[in-house]
């Protein structure tokens, strides 16, 4: 786990550090471009899966009826990615590409491809390091994450980042902007695309036995603009402007030679078009090693995002996650894991069959077994249960998936 935040100590760490920096805007975003991990020029992954789904359609048999969906389907995933880098002294240049398609045996209209390209360049210069970056991704939306009654939605989304990390001594700071649009293609169904701009500041203190400590401060706002091509369907208002900036505290220390753990508070007062408030964000870590063969991880979010439903001006989301590892030999590993959520989208008024909060708790067993030096075989199994305001969008699923991947 990567000390937040930190001072980069080699060009390779720059990923590192500069995620840690974004931790505060994460709140507001939750968008970061970092450089490849390791030392490599070049590096690339292929990936492929199998799956059997017994209820792929997000809702109960009245959506699935109106999303003109089998409920149960066997679904291939394969895809691959592509790492570039070169590495000159204190400087490193990137770029990372990935693709992924998938094919259902039934239900063709959730077949579907995603793009992602991330390109970046970062140095160090003296105590400081700092990395400029973009990206742009294309993906399709997967039909459980719809919140309107339709089985497909395509979204591109666009994003720039500048970030700077620096440390004298005891002293750590520092500074993150980023731009990012949202364009959904379902807009006459009821989506709405977006215009963030965020930035977050830190400055703080770090100590062998106090840890790391910082001051945050965040801002976030949030255009749906006023395009024609975004007027929100006959009879619905329109969604109103998001706007927050925050000011917290964030902790990160290692206790022991088994504990670690991580913590960000902030309060954010926000505001939209006709009201305002203030609220609480925040996250949390905690990762424990048991024993050499056993680890335990624990994390909790709480954010207030873009939204991307029309008269709507803001998600509000909440996660918390637990996970136990255990590697059972130096090529077998298992897992196993439960993750509870809840996802409210506040402001405006409810148009007809859209979710407004909805709550979510899956739990999973997984294994992996690593085949000769850079290939490796996986084996999962999943359940999961929502419930939703509106009811025709509980749903129960019971998920079986065979996956391979291989690394060059």
């Amino acid at each position: 786990m990567c000390p937040l935040p930190a001072v980069l100590a080699t060009p390779m760490t720059i990923g590192c550090v500069l995620l840690a920096a974004g931790s505060a805007h994460a709140q507001a975003a939750g968008s970061s471009i970092t450089p490849p991990a390791g030392t490599k020029r070049f590096a690339a992954d292929v990936r492929g899966d199998v799956a059997y789904v017994s209820n792929i359609s997000g809702g109960g048999d009245t959506l699935a009826a109106i999303r003109r969906i089998r409920p149960s389907d066997v679904a291939f995933q394969s895809g691959a990615t592509l790492k570039l880098q070169l590495l000159s002294g204190r400087n490193v240049l990137f770029l990372t590409g990935a693709a992924d398609a998938r094919r259902h045996v039934h239900n063709k209209i959730l077949d579907g491809e995603d793009y992602q390209v991330s390109a970046g360049a970062g140095s160090q210069l003296g105590p400081c390091s700092g990395l400029v970056g973009a990206s742009f991704a294309r993906r399709r939306s997967l039909v459980e994450d719809l919140a309107l009654p339709v089985a497909t939605n395509i979204t591109e989304q666009p994003l720039a980042s500048v970030s700077m990390s620096c440390g004298s001594g005891a002293v750590i700071g520092s500074v993150q902007a980023s731009a990012e649009k949202l364009r959904n293609q379902g807009k006459q169904q009821g989506f709405v695309d977006s215009d963030t701009r965020s930035g977050a500041v830190s400055v703080g203190y770090r100590n062998a036995t106090l840890g790391d400590v910082s001051l945050i401060a965040q801002y976030a706002k949030v255009d749906y603009g006023d395009d024609p091509l975004n007027a929100p369907p006959s009879g619905l208002s329109a969604t109103q402007d998001f706007e927050q900036y925050g000011v917290g505290v964030q902790y990160a220390r290692k206790i022991g030679m088994r504990l670690s753990g991580t913590a960000a508070v902030l309060v954010n007062q926000f505001k939209v078009t006709s009201a305002k408030g203030t609220a609480i964000s925040g996250n949390a870590a905690l990762e424990y090693r048991a024993t050499p063969r056993i680890q335990l991880s624990l994390g909790y979010d709480r954010s207030n995002q873009a939204s991307v439903l029309v008269n709507t001006s803001y998600l509000y989301a909440q996660s918390v996650d637990f996970k136990v590892n255990y590697r059972l030999s130096q090529r077998i590993s298992l897992s196993a894991g439960v993750r509870g959520s809840r996802d409210q989208y506040r402001g405006g008024v409810p148009s007809p069959l859209q979710i407004r909060d909805s709550k979510k708790l899956s739990g999973n067993v997984s294994g992996s077994m690593k085949i000769g030096r850079s290939a490796q075989i996986m084996l999962s199994a999943e359940h999961v249960d929502r419930q939703a305001d509106v009811q025709i969008y509980d749903f129960t699923s019971d998920n079986v998936k065979l996956g391979f991947t291989t690394q060059f």
